[in-house]
């Protein structure tokens, strides 16, 4: 069954099932419930054993697929949320959220096809990323609602700074010094 087909008997399954049914409210004078003539209908879905069955089947036949880089890089910036401050046991800050949330946004940002960064967790609270080849090096480290400090030791010398990152694309700056 081609995935088309099978969103399509999915969707028949389930339609299958769909019950109208009207809100109502209960009437003081009339001891009963009523429908208020402003009231619209709407539509709820009862799946029914068979429609589940279904659906869990078909669920089951997809063919499982291979965590991607940029999946790992984020589950494990996600995973430091979990820690508390002196998680290196030298007094370090507890991980920042906002800073979390921004290198995890960084990475599903990167191109697939592009080397994918190391995680660090530094003792600020704050995430970072590293890449390293032989003759390069490049780090960003993610300031919650300040920006990306980068530093870069490339061929042609070191470059450091600190530029905005909107989380919608990657600075340019950083996209030049990331060209591995």
């Amino acid at each position: 069954m081609n995935p088309s087909s099978t969103a399509k008997a999915v969707a028949a399954a389930l339609a299958a099932t769909q019950v109208m049914v009207s809100p109502s409210v209960w009437s003081e004078p009339e001891k009963k419930f009523v429908q208020p003539a402003s009231a619209a209908s709407s539509t709820i879905i009862v799946p029914t054993a068979s429609a589940v069955t279904f659906v869990a089947a078909t669920i089951e036949q997809q063919p499982p697929r291979a965590t991607t880089g940029k999946e790992e890089v984020a589950g494990e910036i996600r995973s430091w949320a979990l820690s508390q401050q002196n998680w290196d046991g030298e007094g370090a800050s507890a991980p920042l959220p906002a800073s979390l949330g921004a290198a995890v946004t960084f990475v599903r940002l990167l191109d697939p096809t592009s080397p994918m960064p190391e995680t660090m967790l530094l003792a600020s609270g704050n995430a970072a990323l590293y890449w390293k080849s032989v003759d390069k090096y490049a780090e960003l480290e993610f300031h919650a609602g300040k920006g990306i400090s980068y530093f870069a030791e490339l061929p042609d010398g070191r470059h450091k700074g600190m530029v905005k990152f909107d989380e919608n694309e990657i600075p340019r700056l950083v996209k030049a010094l990331l060209d591995f």
